[in-house]
């Protein structure tokens, strides 16, 4: 079948690409507008494109992103709900993000300051969006490697004049080296990376590699995206607040906010979830994290 027959007459073809062209001109006019999606250079250095919304969808109009998770809390299973500035786009075998990755100084990858002033200054947009909805909220960082939730809230904490962030933080993640020895000795974890892998010495090679790489505290992130369900622990109370606050401080019987910088599958913000309102008995958890998890343009939703 001819090229022209399949996607249109070279006039269809051309009447198309003045549409596109019209939508693109409306964009840089009308900022309400925009489908900013990023772009990556051959350097790994993250632009925002006002032409598409590929691969994190961070127009004002379209966002924030609302959905519901299920965390536990003790025998019971409950839903608490999380907003995310961004919404991520891809699929779960390509779930790298570059901006959050530029921004946590990993990977190679950078962005011009003028590019993260512009995010930031969506972020805020996106923020005001829902500031009566989450003021008054305690604020707990997750617990991370980076400074990226500290930043998250830094650049987005006046619209929430009534929040405030915990004096000390309540969780504290877990060394790479006690995660290494709970699953050097988990066989489910060890034959779920030899299924992965297929060789058993490639697959052990592999699994010490990883860990060796990591650095003191450990990263989920860093293991592939198949094996992260099998961990089932990744943070824990801070020993020095247990020590302090042993009977919740703040937290007791108020609202909380927990922000974090990325959705992957919802391990961080469930076992955060799990270890507050286990430990500590808050009123509510919702979380405000900078992205959201995948959602697939193949898929509605």
């Amino acid at each position: 079948m001819p090229v022209s027959d399949k996607f249109g007459s070279p006039e269809q073809q051309k009447r198309f690409m003045e549409a596109v062209a019209r939508i693109r001109a409306r964009a840089h006019l009308d900022r309400s507008y925009l489908c900013e999606g990023i772009d990556v250079d051959a350097n790994k250095v993250i632009t925002i494109d006002q032409s598409h919304n590929r691969g994190l969808d961070t127009s004002v109009e379209r966002n924030p992103t609302v959905f519901s998770m299920y965390g536990e809390n003790g025998e019971k299973t409950v839903k608490f709900k999380v907003y995310s500035l961004f919404r991520r786009i891809g699929d779960e075998m390509h779930d790298g993000n570059p901006l959050v990755k530029a921004l946590k100084h990993e990977g190679g990858y950078t962005m011009t300051a003028e590019t993260e002033n512009y995010m930031w200054s969506l972020c805020r947009e996106i923020a005001k969006k829902i500031a009566l909805e989450l003021d008054g909220k305690i604020v707990v960082l997750a617990p991370s490697t980076s400074e990226l939730n500290a930043m998250v809230w830094n650049h987005i904490a006046d619209i929430f004049p009534n929040s405030r962030e915990i004096g000390e933080a309540p969780l504290n993640k877990i060394s790479t080296e006690d995660i290494y020895d709970e699953l050097s000795e988990d066989d489910i974890f060890l034959n779920a990376w030899v299924s992965l892998v297929k060789d058993e010495a490639e697959a052990m090679r592999r699994f010490h590699k990883c860990f060796s790489e990591m650095g003191p505290y450990f990263k989920l992130h860093s293991l592939p995206v198949q094996m992260r369900h099998v961990v089932s622990r990744t943070m824990q109370i801070s020993k020095s607040f247990e020590f302090n606050f042993g009977d919740g401080g703040e937290i007791i019987g108020n609202d909380l906010l927990v922000i974090d910088d990325t959705v992957t599958k919802g391990h961080t913000l469930k076992e955060a979830y799990r270890l507050l309102t286990e430990n500590f008995a808050p009123k509510s958890v919702t979380c405000l994290t900078l992205c959201s998890k995948l959602y697939n343009p193949k898929n509605r939703g």
